[in-house]
């Protein structure tokens, strides 16, 4: 997995490396935008003969659902904390899958991570703010 992140838009490029250590690119996983409740993610499958329209469905921590041509090929539900049930269906590229969800967690954690950071800057201003409204009565 490569990661690309910059503002609002998070990206990771997930590879395959043959037995000659070859990489081989495999798909795109992106989010954009800040949402919280309608978050969008978009998987490019770069590698023929692994069909080509992949539809992400669901809200990731509750339940998501991954569709290949038109059926569902992948699974994630959400159990406690970081644990998570995966089924991939038979006949299906189990590491494609798996890594498309870690991609997905992955991002998920450093939106959270820069959800937290932006508060706490809000925060620690509002704080200071209030120590010189209070300084000035």
């Amino acid at each position: 997995m490569h990661r690309m992140f910059r503002p609002g838009v998070w990206e990771y490029r997930l590879e395959r490396i043959t037995a000659g250590m070859v990489p081989v690119p495999m798909c795109v996983v992106s989010r954009t935008g800040w949402g919280e409740i309608y978050e969008t993610y978009m998987v490019q499958m770069l590698t023929s003969g692994l069909g080509q329209a992949l539809i992400v469905k669901g809200t990731w921590g509750r339940d998501f659902v991954f569709s290949l041509d038109g059926s569902e090929a992948c699974r994630v539900k959400h159990l406690w904390s970081d644990a998570y049930n995966v089924t991939v269906q038979p006949q299906r590229d189990v590491l494609l899958f798996l890594g498309i969800a870690c991609a997905i967690d992955h991002i998920e954690h450093e939106i959270q991570q820069a959800k937290r950071e932006r508060e706490a800057l809000e925060r620690q201003a509002r704080e200071r703010r209030e120590a010189a409204e209070r300084g000035f009565d």
